[in-house]
């Protein structure tokens, strides 16, 4: 009898210690799936940094908003961070114009969610430094150091609402020339749908 019971108990102790070490598991899987998804969607944002230019003409002041602007200033990439389905996610759209002095139409591919489905975004922003463009004729005049273009992701990921982790990454503008919006026409009205077919 005493016996039984002693084998019992040890039975009790080795599954627990088997049931802790298989949730623990669990536990560093699903860390490592958020972490992989978050090195995922900051490499394709950094891409994107890299190789384009902070759309300053069209800059708005919100923080879940990053616009951006090919070299030649005809692609426009917008992110767009939104609150949908009582969480957030992060859109992307491209827009394209054929002329510096029309408008972007608004955007034309849109992908809806650029994260991995396994991953939720608790909280992003976009800090964008400087605000003033360095590029600009004013900036030129300043006797202040000249900044770079730099967007700093500030980021707070979450998993299945048990785990959760910030993540920061500063990346630089390797876009070294800037359109130059001085040359834009202020078009309005009819004249703006004749000449840009808006």
């Amino acid at each position: 009898m005493i016996s039984i019971a002693l084998f019992m108990i040890f039975l009790t102790t080795l599954f627990g210690a088997y049931s802790s070490l298989i949730g623990s598991q669990k536990d560093s899987n699903a860390v490592r799936v958020m972490y992989s998804g978050a090195r995922d969607l900051f490499a394709q944002l950094s891409e994107d940094v890299r190789l384009s230019t902070i759309d300053y003409f069209n800059l708005v002041a919100d923080k879940h908003v990053l616009q951006l602007l090919s070299k030649d200033g005809l692609k426009q990439t917008v992110y767009r961070v939104v609150d949908k389905d009582g969480g957030k996610r992060m859109e992307k759209s491209v827009s394209f114009r054929t002329d510096l002095k029309c408008p972007f139409p608004p955007g034309i591919e849109i992908i809806e969610n650029i994260a991995s489905n396994k991953l939720e975004i608790a909280d992003f922003n976009f800090l964008v430094t400087p605000v003033v463009d360095p590029y600009s004729h004013d900036s030129s005049e300043n006797k202040e150091p000249q900044l770079q273009p730099m967007v700093t992701f500030l980021a707070e990921f979450k998993s299945a609402g048990k785990f959760s982790f910030p993540l920061q990454a500063s990346v630089s503008s390797r876009v070294y020339t800037k359109v130059d919006e001085r040359d834009r026409i202020n078009l309005g009205g009819d004249q703006a749908v004749d000449s840009c077919g808006i």
